[in-house]
This record gives structure tokens, C-alpha cells and sequence, in this order.
């Protein structure tokens, strides 16, 4: 269809068919650069049009998982776009769901290769390690508060994707909320994963060790039987108290293992013959951190 822009109805309508066309989940590049052509608009608008499908199909479409296809349809829209690429990039990333790991990873890397950003640098490296991680605990309800908002559609809103049962949210570890998403995370099996990941979270390796302990211990609190008055020490405290020794003992600062037992660990039993074995434990890294001291 062939016209001219003094004809305002029929850049109206061309228009308005180009803002349905951009809405279809099945707008392809090539489909928009034909419509272009045949309708003779301006270039802006496909630059403006380009902006808004990349943004749909990692936004809109994708609050779980980008799929191959997904992505190749992204890259495709942003390649074609000339004006404001990075300024686009940076911005669609906190728009992205904290679960989509690959989307992420994708404007990460785009970013990178505009431009040398170590945000982006550590935000892959964050990702890399979240991709191979399968979480032990439930979304919390701060997580639950802050990650809904991510979800624009009305169907979705207030629910989380169901890839969330697995994966913890990118957005939260890397802001003010991060202590509270991965403390329950750190368990014994879980231990040398977050040692790892310490570096690149910018934890301290003995903090991860000691909300481990507390963990174990909280655990075996909660599901232990006490009798406060026994003297007597339950097998299953003991594998407990074996395993968080063997935990104490990758911790590298000699005061801080006695200070997690008397601080951490102590105020916790009421069991006679727990606590008891729990001060000797204390006792114990107490004198070896006051023989390193004096060494």
C-alpha cells in the first residue's frame, strides 16, 4: 500500500497496524522490515518498533525460562536496531525476571561486548554458578514481595514462575536482600558451592561456614525430642556434633571458630549432656585459637 504523509488517516492507520503488529508474539524481523518498506515509514519508528519487540520477547514472554528460540528471535530484533543499543541493554536488565537466567546472561554479554563493564562481568559470573545450583528452600515471602512485582501481565500477577521452586532470584543476590535469600541455603551438602560462590557474592568464607553450623543446629533443634533434665547424649546429637566439627574445621580464623561455639551455639541447648559437649567443643577451639595467638 502505497501513500503519501500528508495523508495523515493513512499514517494513522498504518500505525495503528504497526503497534498490533508488534504486539504478536509471531512478529518476525524480516516481517517488520517488509511492513516498513511497503508502507513507507520513517526510520525512527522501526528503531523505536525493534526496541519495543526485544523488549517483549525477554520481558513479557519470558517470566520463566528463555527458550534457543526466544533468544535467536531477541538477537535478531537487536541487531537490527541502531540508535541507543547500550542504553536499552542496561536498562531491560532489572526488567528481566530474576529466574531467567538466560535471558540475563544474554544482555549481559551483549553489554560486554559494547563495552568493558564489570557489572556485567561479575553478573555472568554470578550466573554460571547459579545456572548449575538447584535450591533447598522455599521462595520467602520477601522474595515472593519483591520478585511478583518483575510479573507486568495481569495472569501472572503476584505468582511466581514455577522455575522458581529451583532457582534462586539474580535480582535479590545482588542487592540488600541477599543475606536473607541465601542463609537458608547453607547447608552441609550445599557448603562448598557457597564457598565458591563467595568471591564472586563478596561473602567472607568464615560467615558462610558459621550460618552453615547454624543451620545444622537449627535443624536438629527443631526436630529433636529434648528432655532438659537427661545427662545423656543421643546418637543423633552426636553425628550433629561430629558434622559441625568437621564444618568448624575448614573455618580459617582460629577466633572465630571459639567465638561461633560460645556465641552461636551455646544460648541454643538446655539438654544437660548437649551442652555439655557443646562447651567442651568451645573449650577446645577456645585453647587452640589462644596457642595460635601466642604463637
Amino acid at each position: 500500500i502505497q501513500f503519501k504523509y500528508g495523508q495523515a488517516s493513512l499514517l494513522t492507520a498504518a500505525c495503528d497496524a504497526l503497534q498490533k503488529l508488534i504486539q504478536s508474539p509471531h512478529c518476525q524481523a524480516d516481517i517488520l522490515l517488509e511492513y516498513f518498506r511497503d508502507m513507507q515509514l520513517e526510520s525512527f519508528l522501526l528503531n523505536e518498533s525493534l526496541m519495543k519487540l526485544f523488549e517483549s520477547c525477554l520481558i513479557k514472554q519470558s517470566h520463566g525460562k528463555s527458550s534457543e528460540k526466544v533468544l535467536a528471535r531477541a538477537k535478531s530484533f537487536l541487531s537490527l536496531i541502531k540508535n541507543n543499543k547500550l542504553k536499552l541493554l542496561k536498562n531491560i536488565v532489572p526488567k528481566i525476571s530474576s529466574y531467567n537466567y538466560e535471558a540475563l546472561e544474554f544482555v549481559l554479554t551483549e553489554i560486554l561486548a559494547l563495552e568493558a563493564n564489570e557489572e556485567a562481568s561479575q553478573g555472568i559470573d554470578l550466573i554460571r554458578y547459579l545456572k548449575y545450583y538447584t535450591r533447598c528452600t522455599v521462595p520467602s515471602e520477601t522474595e515472593i514481595r519483591i520478585c511478583r512485582k518483575e510479573l507486568e501481565s495481569e495472569e501472572l500477577a503476584g505468582v511466581l514462575p514455577e522455575i522458581s521452586s529451583a532457582r534462586l532470584p539474580y535480582h535479590l543476590l545482588k542487592g540488600i536482600n541477599c543475606g536473607k535469600i541465601i542463609t537458608p541455603e547453607m547447608k552441609p551438602h550445599t557448603l562448598t558451592y557457597w564457598l565458591n560462590l563467595a568471591s564472586v557474592l563478596n561473602l567472607k568464607r568464615d560467615i558462610v561456614i558459621g550460618n552453615t553450623v547454624s543451620n545444622v543446629m537449627e535443624s536438629y533443634l527443631q526436630s529433636a525430642a529434648v528432655n532438659t533434665s537427661s545427662a545423656s547424649v543421643s546418637s543423633e546429637f552426636l553425628s550433629v556434633a561430629n558434622q559441625v566439627e568437621a564444618i568448624l574445621s575448614r573455618v580459617e580464623d582460629k577466633r572465630y571458630q571459639a567465638e561461633l561455639c560460645c556465641n552461636s551455639l551455646l544460648d541454643r541447648f538446655r539438654h544437660a549432656g548437649e551442652l555439655t559437649l557443646v562447651l567442651q567443643i568451645a573449650l577446645r577451639y577456645a585453647e587452640q585459637w589462644l596457642a595460635s595467638a601466642h604463637e
